[in-house]
C-alpha cells in the first residue's frame, strides 16, 4: 500500500525528516508516536505532499514519486499522488461559512466533479457514517469540537483515498470529547481501513494499532508490534518516554471509551 524510502525534508538548515524508511500494508493500522518535535506531524504532511520532501521515494497504492532529482513536479502530478491521501488534521480545518453537509460535499463537487444532488447524498451517508446524521446543516460553529473532528474524518472519506493519515486528531479536544472521536476511528480499522495515526493516545496506539513505531530526532528509532513497543523494547529512550503515561489512569478512563460503555 504505502512504502516510504530514505525519506527528507529540512526547513532552513533544520533537518526534520532524516531519512525515513516505512511500509505500511493494506488495511493496516500504524500508530506513530514521539515527543513533540519528533517529526510525526511532518512526516504525515510529507505523505500527502502538502510538504514536499528533499529527497527520498513515496510509493502508494500503484503511484511512485522520486524526490531530490532536480525535477519540478507538475501540478497534475501532485493532485493525483493528493487524491490517494485522506488528512484529518489537528484542529479540524473545517469552512467555518459551510455546514456540515457542505463540508463533506465539497471535495466531491470541486476535485471530481460530482453533481451536487449525487454529492449530498454521499455527504448524508458518510455523515450518517460518523453519528451526525441529524447534523448535517449545522454550521461548525454549532458543533463540539468532537463533532467537528468527526466532519472531518467524514470529509476525508468522500474522496474514497486508499490511506487515512491522522494528525493527533484528539490533540484540540476536551477530554470528554475525545472519546467520540476515537470510537470513529476505530470502527474504520475493523472495516479494513489502511490508517497512519499519529497521537498521545497511548491507550488507543496500545488496543488499536497493528503496528507502532517510535520517532524521535526526525527519526524512527523503535518499531513493532503494540506488544513489543509497550512491554518488550529495549530502546531506553521508548521506555522513558512511555513512563511519562499512567497506564492504569489511562486504561481505566479509556477502555470503556474504546468498548462504547
Amino acid at each position: 500500500m504505502l512504502t516510504i524510502s530514505q525519506l527528507r525534508k529540512s526547513f532552513g538548515t533544520t533537518e526534520v525528516l532524516r531519512g525515513i524508511d516505512l511500509h505500511v500494508a493494506k488495511g493496516q493500522t500504524t500508530i506513530v508516536i514521539g515527543p513533540s518535535g519528533s517529526g510525526k506531524s511532518t512526516l504525515l504532511n510529507c505523505v500527502n505532499l502538502l510538504e514536499i520532501p528533499d529527497a527520498g521515494r513515496l510509493e502508494l497504492d500503484g503511484l511512485e514519486m522520486g524526490f531530490g532529482d532536480g525535477g519540478k513536479k507538475r501540478i497534475r502530478e501532485l493532485t493525483r499522488f493528493r487524491q490517494k491521501t485522506g488528512m484529518v488534521f489537528q484542529s479540524h480545518q473545517l469552512f467555518p461559512h459551510r455546514t456540515a453537509l457542505e463540508n463533506v460535499m465539497e471535495g466531491l463537487i470541486v476535485v471530481k466533479r460530482w453533481n451536487r444532488s449525487d454529492a449530498a447524498q454521499r455527504g448524508k451517508a458518510l455523515l450518517a457514517k460518523v453519528g451526525l446524521g441529524e447534523f448535517a446543516d449545522r454550521y461548525p460553529a454549532q458543533l463540539s469540537g468532537g463533532q467537528q473532528q468527526r466532519v472531518g474524518i467524514a470529509r476525508a472519506l468522500a474522496m474514497e483515498p486508499a490511506i487515512l493519515l491522522f494528525d493527533e486528531p484528539t490533540s484540540a479536544l476536551d477530554p470528554e470529547l475525545v472519546g467520540e472521536v476515537l470510537l470513529v476511528m476505530k470502527e474504520l480499522t475493523r472495516e479494513g481501513m489502511t490508517l497512519i495515526v499519529a497521537t498521545h493516545e497511548m491507550n488507543f496506539a496500545r488496543e488499536v494499532g497493528d503496528r507502532v513505531i517510535f520517532m524521535e530526532n526526525g527519526m524512527i528509532s523503535d518499531e513493532g508490534t503494540p506488544e513489543y513497543i509497550f512491554e518488550g523494547s529495549r530502546n531506553e529512550r521508548v521506555r522513558q518516554f512511555l513512563s511519562r503515561f499512567d497506564r492504569g489512569a489511562a486504561a481505566s478512563s479509556s477502555d470503556s471509551v474504546l468498548t462504547g460503555n
